[in-house]
Order: structure tokens, then C-alpha cells, then sequence
């Protein structure tokens, strides 16, 4: 572990774990039905990176960790030898950044795209990891 990391080595509560695990999946339901367009757009996608940020704190809990921050999240994600996860969360994170505290706009086809990628990953790390 970075010596700059907040990672914390926790005992788990296996039903916390179990509720996070329930509401990733009521969310990813959730999230296909909502309308994409100029309007939501930018906070479908930001709910979606959420959405993964959600999965990061389960993996962790599975791993005994409670992870605190977007650094933290990445500090794991390299300790588990996901390298390539990783920096696509960075990716990621910069967008979502530029959305909220920027005021940069997304187009709904741009969005479309990277919301599948983001539930694309989502879905495999909860198979990997959270089954």
C-alpha cells in the first residue's frame, strides 16, 4: 500500500456488503430505463460513474478494506493487479470532474458511449468480484 493511502483494514459486515451488492443491481436497472438526452445526459453519466465508485467500496469491503477516496480507489485497483481498471477510472474521474466543477457539456450520443463502457466494466467487475 502507498504510504499517502487512507485505505483501512476493516472487519466486514457481510449484510452491509450484501445491501451494496442489491442496491449496485437495483441501480443498474434503474439507470437503463432513465431517458438519455441534452438534459440528463450529463447526470446519467455522472450517476453511472457513481454507480462504479459503488463497486469499488464493495470490492474493497470483500477485500477488507473501507475505502475513503478516489485515490484510495485507485491504490486498490493497482494492489489487485487491475492496472488497466485503474486508469480507465482515472479517465473517468477527470471527465466526470470536467462535467460537474467545469460546467463542460456531453452530447447524448457522447454520453451513450461512454455509459456503455462505464456499465460495461461495471458488470464484469460485479461477476469478477461481487457473485
Amino acid at each position: 500500500m502507498s504510504e499517502e493511502s487512507t485505505l483501512k483494514k476493516v472487519e466486514v459486515n457481510t449484510s452491509d456488503l450484501e445491501f451494496l451488492i442489491r442496491a449496485i443491481n437495483d441501480d443498474l436497472v434503474f439507470l437503463r430505463k432513465v431517458k438519455l438526452d441534452m438534459k440528463s445526459a450529463r447526470r446519467i453519466l455522472t450517476a453511472h460513474y457513481d454507480l462504479l465508485t459503488m463497486v469499488f467500496h464493495a470490492m474493497g469491503l470483500k477485500h477488507n478494506y473501507m475505502i475513503y477516496s478516489h485515490g484510495d480507489f485507485l491504490v486498490f485497483l493497482l494492489e489487485i493487479k487491475e492496472n488497466e481498471i485503474s486508469r480507465r477510472f482515472n479517465k473517468f474521474k477527470r471527465l466526470r470532474d470536467r462535467l460537474i466543477f467545469r460546467g463542460e457539456t456531453i452530447t447524448p450520443v457522447e454520453a451513450r458511449i461512454i455509459i456503455s463502457d462505464i456499465r460495461t466494466l461495471t458488470v464484469s467487475l460485479v461477476k469478477k468480484y461481487l457473485q
